[in-house]
């Protein structure tokens, strides 16, 4: 997870408390199993959260859609949320 953590640091990402919608401010969510990174969720300008599952194309959903033990599709079990990061949101051409 620290690992992970790092790497966004260096894409201009500080660590946060919350996932509340804030204009202008892109946020990510960081899943793990313990201390293993197992999965990291982007929230869009409307508050939803998008994600890449595997093989599968990507999904927009709430957080819980993939928290460990409330998913309903097992493949879509990621764990726990054990971080928040938070930058300026950077122009997306797909979402302008």
């Amino acid at each position: 997870l620290q690992t992970i953590e790092v790497a966004l640091r260096l894409e201009g990402f500080e660590s946060c408390d919350a996932d509340a919608l804030e204009d202008g401010i892109e946020k990510v969510a960081l899943f793990a199993d313990g201390a293993q990174f197992t999965h990291a969720a982007r929230q869009l300008p409307s508050g939803r959260w998008t994600s890449k599952l595997g093989d599968y194309c990507d999904i927009e959903h709430d957080l819980e859609d993939l928290v460990r033990f409330r998913s309903a599709n097992a493949d879509f079990r990621y764990g726990e949320i054990a971080a928040f990061m938070r930058r300026p949101r950077r122009i997306n051409r797909e979402e302008a």
